[in-house]
């Protein structure tokens, strides 16, 4: 079935999109009503993607199941614009625990034949399955005292897993060992649930946004020993991730290290939000102590800022300059995620009335609503509810949305992106650098 699409400013092909009715099935025939919180695609660095897909994959979560989805695309010899000709479970894992609700998912690819998606959610237990078989891995990350709103892998190292989780705090794991290595809380950390993280492309920092209306930028250098030992404990035979056998014949065992408290970001502001901050991702890097951010919030913005660090962070003082911002109509619910395209070039963010706004950045600017390079997108379904989450498939040409309806939309956007063959980190804006040329 096609899902029908709306637009804003110009007309776009229904044939575009492609709706999966059946979301969540259970014993082969039962259909599972309620919401889908989360989805991810592969989180393969973006400068391996050099060619448009033909098949993707994708995974979603909600309530207590998992789901993997493939779906092919058929693209003519003329253009390089493609046709979704079919989508299919190809994995589904099932909670034993029937109150799980699972609120956050990720891909964590370790290579071209090995990846995982993570999840987490009411119970503040990150667990995982093989994307390739869909069996459920012993591996777990434990914890939070509360529920977990986000999991994030890190594209420089996809070993190091960071969670935002209800209980006020962000953790940083060795998914190799699921040792804890830092808990970032307390003193200048957030007030209120953390409701989202990400990485910057570098992985050494992480910015973590919350019901505090804050956005909060930690450096992970300042637990890059606690990083290393804990490769080291791995190396040295660990079972856990700290301990190592000891010195003598006795079988006793020493601990080589322990977590680090971080409670001091670099860089905290409260300026750029009225209410509660639900997504932030690191949008590019102005110098080796600044970057560009973009954020979601409750008041129907989305915002793009940048930030200067001038040492440990202090809510007060640091400081901003926003470039540019976007309004959401109809979005005062919280818990509902943009995506960005690898390129940093086009976004995508959802509404309480099922629709999605797709928006190009072009010179570090938002185009402008009447623009032709806005469009909305409906969802497919016949009732209307919140998007939870939009994702982008690794070479920014399929746009997945999800949330309370317990409906998957996809779109094939390839024609409204223009003929670009490559998404590549390195083509940020002009005003901006990649991580690796600030460095």
């Amino acid at each position: 079935m096609v899902a029908q699409m709306e637009t804003a400013g110009r007309e776009v092909d229904d044939s575009m999109g492609h709706l999966v009715k059946k979301v969540f099935e259970h014993s082969g025939t039962e259909v599972v009503p309620g919401p889908v919180h989360a989805v991810a695609f592969p989180g393969a660095p973006a400068t391996q993607v050099t060619e448009r897909l033909d098949r993707y994959l994708f995974a979603v979560a909600g309530r207590r199941h998992v789901q993997v989805f493939e779906t092919l695309a058929e693209r003519t010899k003329l253009d390089a614009t493609a046709r979704t000709v079919g989508t299919r479970i190809v994995q589904s894992y099932h909670d034993p625990d029937s109150s799980e609700d699972f609120f956050a998912c990720t891909w964590r690819v370790l290579s071209t034949k090995h990846s995982w998606v993570l999840f987490g959610g009411e119970a503040g237990v990150v667990k995982a399955i093989d994307a390739a078989t869909g069996l459920p891995l012993e591996r777990r990350l434990v914890g939070h005292a509360e529920g977990i709103n986000c999991i994030q892998t890190c594209n420089a190292d996809p070993n190091l897993v960071v969670t935002a989780s209800k209980d006020e705090s962000l953790r940083l794991w060795n998914m190799l060992s699921g040792a804890l290595i830092a808990v970032m809380a307390g003193e200048r950390g957030h007030r209120g649930q953390v409701l989202h993280a990400d990485f910057n492309e570098a992985g050494d920092k992480v910015v973590s946004c919350g019901m505090d209306n804050s956005i909060r930028v930690w450096d992970l250098n300042d637990c890059r020993e606690e990083i290393e030992a804990s490769y080291l404990a791995i190396t040295l035979g660990s079972k856990d991730g700290y301990m190592i056998p000891g010195e003598d014949s006795n079988g006793l065992l020493k601990r080589l290290w322990k977590p680090k408290f971080l409670h001091l970001p670099r860089f905290a502001t409260r300026k750029v939000h009225s209410h509660y901050v639900d997504c932030v991702s690191f949008y590019g890097t102005v110098n080796p102590t600044s970057y560009a951010l973009l954020t979601k919030s409750v008041d129907q913005r989305l915002v793009l800022f940048t930030t200067g660090m001038r040492g440990y962070g202090d809510v007060a003082w640091d400081p901003i300059d926003v470039v540019t911002e976007f309004s959401i109509p109809k979005s005062q619910k919280w818990f509902s995620k943009f995506a960005l395209t690898a390129d940093r070039q086009w976004a995508a963010v959802g509404n309480e009335e099922g629709s999605v706004f797709l928006m190009s950045f072009e010179n570090s600017k938002v185009v402008p609503e009447e623009s032709h390079h806005t469009v909305e997108l409906v969802c497919g379904g016949d009732e209307r509810g919140v998007v939870r989450q939009c994702a982008f498939s690794e070479d920014g040409t399929l746009l997945v949305a999800i949330g309370d309806t317990g409906v998957i939309t996809q779109w094939d956007i390839s024609s409204l992106l223009g003929a670009r063959e490559k998404h590549l980190r390195t083509s940020y804006p002009a005003l901006w650098s990649s991580d690796s040329d600030a460095a």
